[in-house]
């Protein structure tokens, strides 16, 4: 039986689109080739497709116009391919988020995916993972007026009621017989989504970070730094005992099954000279 044609609405990377129409066009089409989709396409170099969908080769607006047409795309499909290509190539995660929403919007969109938009909300809301670990507080209510007076900075009772609905609906947020707890569940959406959900996270609790130092007493926090040189090896030594202390303070966290408290913490080790494109490595 032939394998059903790939949908441009399931993918949320043009490359591993295109790599997957090659595939079904040379299993559908006797004789089909990369050269083939290049003439159809109007390029003379014949495995133009290849390169692209291998990441040596971008689109613009008037080639990504070029490659949908070849492949055949109504306008309705052609309108997202445009839009999936702006958004895997954007190097501006604010102008990537954007260009997620204009994703999402699309009407067949939700078909394929709605829990990786749920997956995105859970990590581009700062107060929903939160809320999550609030739930461990042995005073906690399931109250979205609770949860906003709770919360600092402050949320609406609106915001928390949809984050709860997005917990629940993502298993992360489950009822026994001692009320409302957070699962083991981890969230799990796809790199190109959740990368640009996390770029967010990251983003909004180091605006947090820098307002504490003005609305929380010293007591109640703990903000420092460091300015150091290092050599690369020292660089990596330094990564490796991050990520070990991390561990160790999760584990820390988790021993007991009851909290008192809600604490972010953040640990950034960033270069402040440019990093030659040599050593510098490719971000996940």
């Amino acid at each position: 039986m032939a394998e059903p044609k790939p949908s441009i609405f399931a993918y949320t990377n043009y490359r591993t689109y295109l790599e997957a129409m090659y595939h079904y066009y040379k299993a559908a089409e006797r004789g089909f080739t990369y050269q083939v989709f290049s003439r159809r396409a109007g390029y003379t170099c014949p495995n133009f497709l290849q390169l692209v969908y291998q990441g040596k080769r971008n689109l613009t607006e008037v080639s990504g116009r070029r490659f949908s047409e070849a492949l055949g795309h109504t306008p309705e499909e052609c309108a997202y391919f445009l839009a999936l290509v702006r958004f895997n190539q954007s190097k501006d995660s604010e102008e990537a988020a954007r260009l997620y929403l204009e994703l999402s919007t699309h009407q067949r969109y939700g078909r394929y995916h709605k829990l990786e938009k749920l997956e995105y909300d859970y990590y581009s809301h700062w107060y929903v993972p939160v809320i999550r670990e609030l739930a461990d507080l042995r005073e906690f209510r399931a109250d979205p007026v609770w949860i906003a007076a709770t919360i600092q900075p402050h949320i609406t009772p609106a915001q928390a009621k949809k984050a709860l609905k997005i917990l629940q609906k993502l298993g992360l947020l489950e009822h026994g017989p001692e009320g409302w707890r957070k699962s083991d569940l981890t969230v799990t959406t796809g790199p190109e989504v959740r990368s640009l959900g996390v770029k967010n996270f990251h983003r909004t609790m180091l605006r947090l970070a820098g307002e504490a130092i003005d609305t929380v007493p010293s007591a109640q926090r703990d903000i420092s730094s460091l300015t150091m040189s290092l050599t690369w090896s020292q660089f990596e030594r330094i990564k490796q005992r991050i990520a070990e202390f991390r561990k160790e303070l999760m584990a820390m966290a988790e021993s007991d099954e009851r909290t008192d408290l809600l604490y972010q913490f953040n640990l950034q080790l960033y270069p402040l000279v440019a990093v030659a494109p040599q050593q510098r490595e490719e971000e996940p």
